[in-house]
């Protein structure tokens, strides 16, 4: 399904708009949300690989109705659709993992500055690791930076983010990401 929508594909992208896709990620994304954390409250395990498999879909899904389309109504929708807070919560558990599991360092939530010295130190930005959770969060990050593009309510989230997790990770994520424009049709659309 991404593929039908990206290139941008309008047509492909306001069909699927029209059909309500974006609702029905939502209740798939706070279903999935709310069912990790029951069926960690009941000790059953959760298959990591496909849950960031589906995650990392589901964030180039969203991410690609938005390329090339400048519609701030299709911008807010996702916004309130996909609860920010979501995303930022599991971008804030990504980078928990990354810290803990990829580079062995101990997360101390209270000296975030240490914490960040240690990830330098320790990981070389030029190389990425194998995994396919940072891929995840490199999407999560790209669908927010597109969103605060337009919707002042979450740029507002972001910027009170103050020395928090989210903020750490958030940071971590954009700083090795870039953007890329292409001219197609000339339209210049931001890829």
């Amino acid at each position: 399904m991404i593929e039908t929508i990206q290139g941008p594909n309008k047509e492909n992208q306001k069909e699927l708009i029209e059909e309500k896709v974006v609702d029905n990620i939502r209740d798939i994304m706070v279903l999935m949300k709310d069912n990790d954390d029951q069926l960690k409250k009941k000790n059953i395990k959760i298959d990591d690989e496909q849950l960031i498999e589906f995650n990392t879909s589901i964030m180039i899904f969203l991410t690609s109705l938005l390329e090339g389309n400048y519609d701030i109504n299709l911008t807010m929708n996702i916004f309130q659709s996909c609860e920010f807070n979501i995303l930022i919560d599991r971008l804030k558990k990504i980078f928990i993992n990354f810290i803990q599991k990829e580079l062995k360092l101990e997360y101390d939530e209270n000296n975030h500055e240490s914490l960040l010295k240690k990830i330098k130190n320790k990981y070389n930005t030029n190389h990425y690791t194998k995994g396919k959770i940072l891929k995840e969060g490199f999407n999560i990050t790209i669908l927010m930076l597109r969103i605060i593009e337009s919707i002042e309510e979450a740029k507002t989230i972001v910027q009170n983010f103050a020395d928090s997790l989210e903020k750490l990770a958030f940071e971590f994520f954009k700083k090795n990401i870039g953007n890329v424009e292409v001219e197609l049709d000339e339209d210049l659309y931001m890829i």
